[in-house]
């Protein structure tokens, strides 16, 4: 129910939260901050491709997969996927390491905007880098139980899966139940 302009509601009366204000906090979580700069790196590097590649029409290619790639990392950083963070983390220390190496190579022979480009685009993945990397180890370090959990959980699951997989195939109650039930769990009132 919302509260509309003129309604006389009591003072104590409070609208529930949203749902995505219930969960906890994650301490030492950066991915919004690494977003940001993957995201400014992405757009950095297809607004700058122009200006600093060597070769446009062979390297355009290589820069929009790689700045879609930036783009569905970020879309896809979660305080509760921790693997994207990894993704992240590595995805920038790749970045960080091809356009510095990238800028250092060509500085002595290409102009100075150049430079200034590809230093810009490398510095923007380093703090990425560094702030995924934070997180990471906040996820890693501070929390070792929990990290342990969820990989047995994911290995119980795994092994009750089985289990069920197993004792379904028993052959008595493949013989009681008809196959298309048995496999796609249809209500009884459907004919085969």
């Amino acid at each position: 129910m919302q509260r509309r302009l003129g309604d006389n509601w009591p003072e104590s009366h409070t609208e529930p939260e949203p749902w995505l204000y219930r969960e906890k906090p994650v301490p030492h979580y950066y991915g919004d901050t690494v977003r940001v700069l993957l995201l400014a790196a992405a757009v950095i590097m297809l607004i700058g491709a122009p200006f600093y590649a060597d070769d446009v029409a062979g390297e355009m290619p290589l820069f929009m997969i790689g700045a879609l790639a930036l783009v569905a990392f970020s879309a896809f950083t979660s305080p509760r996927n921790r693997t994207m963070l990894i993704v992240d983390a590595i995805s920038a220390g790749i970045g960080v390491v091809l356009f510095e190496t990238w800028a250092l190579l060509g500085y002595p022979s290409v102009p100075l905007h150049v430079f200034i480009l590809r230093q810009i685009i490398a510095l923007l993945f380093l703090f990425a880098f560094y702030y995924s990397g934070k997180t990471v180890r906040a996820f890693v370090v501070e929390n070792p139980e929990e990290m342990l959990e969820d990989t047995t959980s994911v290995e119980k699951k795994i092994s009750d899966n089985v289990q069920k997989d197993e004792d379904y195939e028993d052959e008595e109650v493949r013989e009681e139940t008809p196959p298309l039930r048995r496999h796609y769990q249809l209500p009884d009132d459907i004919d085969d």
